[in-house]
């Protein structure tokens, strides 16, 4: 379906954000697939796709765990962006267009495909 994937972003030896790297991070190579597939950013900026790569480097390679509040916050800001990012790409993929549930800053509904948030009060 999406054949530019594999041959633009996973082949990629070039990194856009980081032209001095060898191969483009797994942050980058995200934003550049969003970016393909012309996914809507709305409240997803592209430095924040960076926070939960670099919480799993920290968990996976460093064995580190949230140790208070605020680090236990991080990581499921980071699990609700990812989850995020995959509804709209799997969304984007099979052309849907309708309502959905969004977590980010709060449980809201969006309008997708350009991921407005939708006022339901009142």
């Amino acid at each position: 379906m999406h054949n530019f994937l594999k041959a633009k972003i996973l082949k990629s030896k070039k990194c856009k954000c980081h032209p001095n790297h060898k191969q483009p991070s797994l942050a980058c190579r995200i934003n550049m697939m969003l970016s393909e597939m012309n996914v809507s950013r709305n409240d997803i900026e592209a430095d924040k796709i960076k926070e939960p790569a670099t919480l799993r480097n920290k968990i996976v390679h460093r064995s580190h765990t949230p140790k208070n509040e605020k680090e236990d916050d991080e990581l499921w800001e980071a699990i609700l962006l990812c989850r995020e990012v995959l509804v709209r790409v799997v969304f984007s993929m099979l052309g849907f267009k309708g309502t959905y549930f969004c977590y980010l800053g709060g449980r809201h509904r969006r309008a997708f495909p350009a991921c407005q948030r939708i006022d339901c009060r009142g």
